[in-house]
C-alpha cells in the first residue's frame, strides 16, 4: 500500500447506510394501524410498502415458528364460549318453525344509505320501508377484517370473527368448521348459495361446498347473458336464484350474495349513460338499482306463495369504503378515530316488527335462523342470537362492543383472558377442542 492512502472499509459503511435508512424507514411508522380493521390497501396508504412487506413477513415467520395450535390449552376458550352463552337474555320465544331461510348480501353499503335522498328522491324506499314489516337494528356493525367480502361468508356462516391480517376463505381449510348448512341438514333443510361471479374468486364456491352448501351457482352455473359491472347483473342472479327456490324441496335455505354494488361504483351511472359526478353520487345511484333488487326478491317470493314462510335476512357484507365521504356529503358527521361504521340489517320473518338499538353483527345471523327453526346452537359460536336483549360484538382487533352511548359511539372495551384469531383457529382446526 502507498504511504499516506487510507484504505476505507467500504462493505462496513455500505451496510451501515443501509442500516440506517432501514431504521429511519420504519422509525416513524404508526405500527398501531396493523390492529384496526382495515384493508391491505389501507394499510399500505398509511404506513408504506415497505414497512408493511417487513410486517407481513414477520408476522408469516412468527406464525410458522411459534403459533402452534397443539400448544393452546382450549379450557380458557370453552370458559369463554360458556360465558357469552350465559349472557343470553331470551324472553320466551314463539314456538320454532321450520322455515325458509333466504339471506340477500348487500355489496358495500353503509346504514345511512337508507335515508339518503338523491336528486329530491329517497335511494332505498323499499328497503328502508321493510323497517314496518320486520326487525331492524341500528347498531349493526362491520366485523370484516382484511378479507372483507369473504369474512363477512365467515360470519354469516360459521358465527366465528374474521382473523386480522388474513383472509380465512384464502388460508385455512373450512372442511371441518360448524356451519349453519351442516347445522340446518338434520332438519331436512337444502343448502343454495349464488353469486354471479367467477367461482374461484376468494376460493368462495368451493369453501361453501365444504361448509355444506348442497349446490352453489356461479358464473358457470348461471345464464349469464345479463352482465352489469363485475359480473351476472344482481336483478339476473335474484330472478333465477328464486327460480332454483321455486325448484327446491323445502324447507331451504338459499343464499344470495350481490355485486353489482362495487367499489368505485360506476356501474350503474355507465349503463344509463348519466354524467359523472363523484364517487358518493354513483354510488347512490348503484344504491337505487340495489333497493329495486331488494324490492324484485320480496316480489318474487310473494308471487310464488314463499315468503309467509320465508326468513329473509337483508344486510351488507361490509361498510362502503367510503364512509366518511357518504356521511360528509349527507350532511352528517364523521368522528374519524371513534366512527365504527354501521351496515344495513333487517330480517323479516321472525316475529313482529321492531327495532333494535343494542350492538349486533352478522356473526349474529347463523344463531339467530338456528333458534328460530329449532335447531341446537352450539356454543363454539361466537355470534348471539338478534332475539337476545343483550349482546356484545366482538370485533377482529380483539376488542368488543358492549353498547352505544349517547352521543351514538360505540362503547368499546378490550377482550381479556384469549385471543380471538386463535378461538378463530381453534373453531375451523380443531373444532372438537370446543363445546358443542
Amino acid at each position: 500500500m502507498a504511504a499516506g492512502r487510507v484504505r476505507l472499509p467500504w462493505r462496513r459503511i455500505g451496510l451501515a447506510a443501509w442500516a440506517s435508512v432501514f431504521v429511519l424507514a420504519l422509525a416513524d411508522v404508526w405500527w398501531g394501524v396493523f390492529s384496526y380493521r382495515a384493508t391491505n390497501a389501507h394499510i399500505v396508504r398509511e404506513v408504506g410498502l415497505f414497512p408493511y412487506a417487513v410486517y407481513d413477513v414477520v408476522s408469516h415467520a412468527w406464525r410458522q415458528l411459534f403459533d402452534h395450535l397443539d400448544d393452546v390449552d382450549p379450557a380458557a376458550y370453552a370458559h369463554f364460549l360458556e360465558a357469552r352463552r350465559a349472557a343470553w337474555s331470551l324472553d320466551e320465544q314463539p314456538p320454532a318453525r321450520r322455515k325458509n331461510i333466504v339471506f340477500l348480501q348487500l355489496e358495500s353499503m353503509d346504514a345511512a344509505t337508507l335515508d339518503a335522498t338523491l336528486d329530491g328522491g329517497p335511494v332505498m324506499p323499499f328497503t328502508r320501508a321493510l323497517r314496518e314489516r320486520g326487525w331492524v337494528f341500528e347498531n349493526a356493525l362491520d366485523q370484516t377484517a382484511v378479507g372483507r367480502s369473504s369474512d363477512a361468508h365467515v360470519l354469516v356462516i360459521t358465527s366465528q370473527i374474521p382473523i386480522q391480517n388474513q383472509p380465512v376463505f384464502t388460508r385455512y381449510d373450512l372442511s371441518h368448521v360448524r356451519s349453519l348448512p351442516k347445522l340446518l341438514a338434520p332438519l331436512g333443510y337444502r343448502s343454495m348459495s349464488f353469486e354471479g361471479y367467477q367461482a374461484e374468486f376468494w376460493r368462495w364456491k368451493s369453501n361453501h361446498q365444504r361448509m355444506g352448501y348442497h349446490a352453489s351457482f356461479s358464473m358457470t352455473e348461471l345464464d349469464a347473458s345479463e352482465q352489469l359491472g363485475w359480473g351476472i347483473s344482481d336483478r339476473s342472479v335474484v330472478e333465477q336464484a328464486v327460480q332454483q327456490m321455486v325448484a327446491s324441496t323445502r324447507p331451504f335455505f338459499a343464499h344470495i350474495m350481490t355485486l353489482t354494488n362495487h367499489h368505485p361504483f360506476p356501474f350503474v351511472r355507465e349503463s344509463v349513460g348519466a354524467p359523472a359526478r363523484g364517487i358518493v353520487n354513483d354510488y347512490l345511484l348503484s344504491a337505487r338499482y340495489v333497493d329495486g333488487v331488494v324490492k324484485l326478491l320480496y316480489d318474487r317470493l310473494e308471487q310464488h306463495g314463499l315468503l309467509e314462510d320465508t326468513i329473509v335476512a337483508v344486510y351488507a357484507d361490509h361498510d362502503s369504503g367510503i364512509t366518511e365521504e357518504l356521511l360528509l356529503a349527507l350532511g352528517r358527521p364523521y368522528r374519524a378515530g371513534v366512527e365504527h361504521e354501521r351496515i344495513p340489517l333487517i330480517v323479516t320473518g321472525l316475529g313482529p316488527p321492531r327495532v333494535i338499538r343494542r350492538p349486533v353483527g352478522l356473526a349474529d345471523l347463523a344463531p339467530t335462523v338456528l333458534l328460530a327453526v329449532g335447531a341446537p346452537v352450539p356454543r363454539a359460536l361466537v355470534g348471539t342470537p338478534l332475539q337476545s336483549a343483550a349482546g356484545s360484538v366482538l370485533l377482529p382487533n380483539r376488542t368488543r362492543v358492549t353498547g352505544v352511548d349517547g352521543d351514538g359511539l360505540a362503547v368499546v372495551e378490550p377482550v381479556h383472558g384469549i385471543e380471538l384469531e386463535t378461538l378463530t383457529r381453534l373453531a375451523i382446526q380443531r373444532p372438537q377442542a370446543l363445546p358443542d
